[in-house]
């Protein structure tokens, strides 16, 4: 619907709507150069990679081509969210995004129930995280070991 939306509005005022949105595509495009800039120093441990061979082991997912691409994108959505560090929801978001066109569908595989667990785990993360920062006040990220 947003999408047909802002569709609608650009068709009725392309200049109205491009003054409306010129800010929040410049700010867009200023993150993810920030985030471009940020990504090679972005860290991972262990036991993210072990959440990842887990993820994929879970959904019968063959080769390591998903665990590469899941590691990458979660690399790439800590860079985007200003982090320095991998966290849980950056590996089921990649997941999210990584895993279901390497799905196997068979019928009554269980493969939809395992991605719909890894969302409602991403929306429960997400959550959490959105009632610790309302209740705290923002300070440093936790320190993660790196490999």
């Amino acid at each position: 619907m947003e999408i047909i939306q802002r569709r609608i509005a650009y068709e009725r005022d392309p200049d109205v709507f491009y003054d409306e949105w010129s800010p929040v595509d410049q700010a867009l495009s200023q993150r993810i150069a920030a985030a471009r800039q940020r990504v090679g120093s972005v860290t991972h441990t262990q036991d993210d990679l072990y959440t990842i061979a887990e993820l994929t082991a879970a959904m019968e997912i063959d080769g390591h081509r998903a665990d590469i691409v899941i590691l990458k994108a979660a690399l790439a959505q800590a860079a985007f969210d200003g982090r320095e560090y991998v966290s849980e929801t950056d590996i089921l978001l990649a997941a999210e995004l990584a895993l279901p066109h390497r799905l196997r569908r068979l019928p009554f595989d269980g493969a939809s129930a395992k991605l719909e667990e890894i969302h409602e785990r991403v929306e429960q993360l997400r959550s959490e995280d959105r009632a610790e920062q309302s209740a705290e006040p923002a300070q440093g990220a936790p320190e993660k070991k790196t490999t």
